[in-house]
């Protein structure tokens, strides 16, 4: 807790740091992957099953959960209303995203909803959003939509960033990431 007084991210929240001790387990059909780090903090995220995730060393941030709906048409499989979320201690955040995808094809992300900052504990938090920056596929290059926002704080003299929580999607992958 002093680390969060004097404004410090605890490792659970820090991208750089590794943790100590990293375990999972399937817990209702969920990955669920649990971290622990020097300060005794600890990081989970999961992911369905059925997900085939892009690589991506951010997982033990970030979760893509179940979606509302998947329905397959045409040999394309439509995700709609599926929730992509940070989840640490001091910081929480998620939208949704509704997206397309079909092996040998370009996936494509139709939209990007419902921004919610959830826990910031500390931060002040300004300019909510939710947007795509690229719609569509292109070759190796992934679909990605974007939340987005600006926290500051008072405790370190007064500064503040904009945190990023990005989803892609190529083929049939998908993941997510931040940059908290």
């Amino acid at each position: 807790m002093a680390k969060v007084r004097r404004g410090e991210l605890l490792l659970a929240d820090d991208p750089s740091a590794e943790p100590v001790s990293s375990g999972s387990d399937f817990v209702d059909g969920e990955q669920v992957i649990r971290n622990v780090y020097a300060d005794g903090s600890v990081s989970l995220a999961s992911m369905p099953e059925e997900f085939t995730p892009v690589p991506n060393p951010m997982l033990r941030d970030t979760t893509i959960n179940t979606c509302g709906s998947i329905k397959t048409s045409a040999s394309w499989k439509v995700y709609t209303n599926c929730r992509v979320v940070y989840d640490g201690i001091s910081f929480s955040y998620s939208f949704y995203v509704d997206f397309e995808t079909r092996s040998g094809y370009n996936a494509k992300i139709t939209k990007a909803i419902n921004p919610t900052v959830h826990r910031a504990i500390g931060n002040g938090i300004s300019d909510v959003r939710a947007g795509i920056p690229r719609s569509t596929q292109s070759g190796t290059t992934a679909a990605q939509a974007r939340m987005s926002f600006t926290m500051s704080t008072a405790y370190v003299s007064a500064w503040s960033r904009t945190v990023n929580l990005d989803f892609f999607v190529k083929g049939t992958s998908y993941s997510a990431s931040t940059n908290l």
